[in-house]
């Protein structure tokens, strides 16, 4: 899958992953892509701070 700002970056892909947090939020902003729920308020939130 595509990270934005990795630009395809086979190793700093996997660095992000290896971050529990990181791949965490990926997930959570991954399933609500894919459930039609978009770039929420609340998923955007996440983010942020």
């Amino acid at each position: 899958n595509y990270i934005r700002g990795t630009r395809g970056d086979p190793s700093l892909i996997a660095k992000l992953l290896a971050e529990k947090q990181v791949s965490t939020l990926i997930d959570e902003l991954t399933d609500n892509l894919s459930s039609d729920m978009a770039y929420t308020p609340s998923s955007l939130s996440k983010f942020i701070g």
